[in-house]
């Protein structure tokens, strides 16, 4: 669906990006996220993972460097089993178009409060 963003306002999105692979899920708790590697953006629910790649290169253009695929995991916390939990989203590169570019957030069901994992 598609969010009209004159009127609604955009959430803080918490974005954890490591070089080489994910984060273990286990760096996950109530009380502790890799805060080290943590990129804070505003955003929309009908963000593309195309439009997260721009929004993170804006902020360090290290994200933007020809050639680099960014794997892209929402971590949402499973209240049944009180830990965290993730699921795949996507992989991108920068450099040319991919499958799932324009996969959103809210396609994947994405709930504000839910973190985004990137390996580099």
């Amino acid at each position: 669906s598609t969010v009209d963003r004159e009127k609604v306002c955009p959430f803080l999105l918490r974005v954890f990006c490591k070089r080489g692979n994910h984060h273990r899920i286990e760096d996950f708790t109530i009380n502790r996220q890799p805060v080290e590697d943590e990129v804070q953006v505003y955003t929309w629910k009908d963000a593309s993972l195309r439009e997260l790649a721009s929004l993170l290169a804006e902020v360090d253009p290290k994200y933007a460097k020809h050639g680099t695929t960014l794997s892209f995991k929402a971590v949402y916390l499973d209240s049944i089993r009180a830990r965290y939990n993730s699921k795949d989203l996507g992989v991108i590169n920068v450099s040319k178009p991919s499958k799932t570019d324009d996969v959103t957030l809210d396609d994947n069901r994405f709930i504000i409060g839910d973190f985004i994992d990137v390996a580099i």
